[in-house]
């Protein structure tokens, strides 16, 4: 009776982790790239539009290691680590339930003081089952907090205002033909006027 249950919680634990992880990869891939590529197509529309004073505010290394390590880490976090993150609650969560249960079945039937050979080896399977997944979890917290804090030195430089701002009576040039002229137009690095 015990190794039935024993077996059964091997299998559907199998079946339950499977699925939990092609939903959990799929799912948290599907909105991490999602969420990734609008992050680096925002910021790299950001930067292109900054002024000369934001490349002499913020040097280069920053700006590439935000581009390049941070945007990683943030992509890292949301995709990988977010499916390993859910795909190990799903399992914790199974292998508790499983535990409250067959707790629950001993103690309705009586068996609470009969602890034999069978009865210890589901315990430790069950043990296993819930502590794996819970280290796991703590593990996959330190990649999401490196990413949270990757998102936000991210979104500092997508949120620092643009100083180069249009005139409400800019027009629009929709053909190039000889020449370009500028007339009454002035250069500066914040307040003192270069030209």
């Amino acid at each position: 009776d015990v190794w039935d249950m024993v077996a059964f919680a091997l299998i559907a634990s199998t079946v339950i982790k499977s699925l939990s992880d092609y939903l959990g990869t799929y799912l948290s891939t599907f909105a991490g790239y999602g969420m990734i590529t609008d992050l680096r197509d925002d910021l790299s529309e950001r930067i292109l539009r900054r002024s000369v004073s934001f490349f002499q505010k913020h040097s280069t290394g920053t700006i590439l290691s935000t581009l390049i390590n941070d945007v990683e880490r943030v992509q890292f976090a949301m995709s990988t680590v977010m499916s390993d993150f859910l795909q190990h609650c799903f399992t914790f969560l199974f292998f508790m339930a499983v535990v409250i249960i067959y707790g629950g079945k001993l103690i309705l039937s009586g068996e609470t003081t009969t602890f034999t050979a069978s009865t210890f080896l589901a315990y430790i399977a069950l043990y296993f089952g819930i502590i794996t997944p819970a280290k796991n979890i703590a593990g996959a917290v330190t990649y999401l907090q490196r990413g949270l804090a990757a998102g936000e030195r991210v979104l500092r430089v997508i949120d620092v205002p643009n100083t180069i701002i249009d005139a409400p009576d800019a027009k629009t040039i929709s053909s190039f033909d000889k020449t370009i002229e500028y007339r009454n137009v002035s250069f500066r690095y914040d307040q003192a006027e270069v030209l």
